[in-house]
């Protein structure tokens, strides 16, 4: 009985530290988002694990979801039109280690460099 008990503690020890321990191949997922008058407008997130962008309309107002972007392909503004609920991705393919800076954004798609922005962020790819 005691061998069979040592052996379950054994294992069970042993699964929560593979659940605990991160690796060193987790990429990580990074968040901006950008709220006005108290509601969520628009989340951006850049994802490491494939150099992907994306910005998520949070909110039926008539304005976009922009992102803000400055990586090794370039700099500028894109605009999500599709409306409320939806995301736009942009996987622009960086060079590993390159330095990126993004931002969650919202305004009007017409005129994006007029939008209001969260503070911009640095990270690498």
């Amino acid at each position: 009985m005691r061998t069979r008990r040592s052996t379950v503690t054994a294992a069970a020890v042993a699964s929560a530290l593979l659940v605990l321990l991160p690796t060193a191949a987790q990429a990580a997922t990074y968040t901006s988002t950008k709220s006005a008058g108290g509601t969520l407008r628009a989340t951006a997130k850049f994802v490491q694990d494939g150099d992907r962008y994306t910005i998520k309309d949070e909110a039926s107002d008539g304005k976009s979801a922009i992102l803000l972007k400055s990586d090794a392909n370039g700099s500028g503004y894109y605009p999500n039109t599709g409306g409320a609920g939806s995301t736009l991705t942009i996987d622009p393919n960086l060079p590993e280690g390159s330095t990126i800076s993004f931002a969650a954004c919202y305004g009007e798609s017409s005129n994006p460099t007029a939008a209001s922005c969260a503070t911009v962020q640095y990270h690498t790819a």
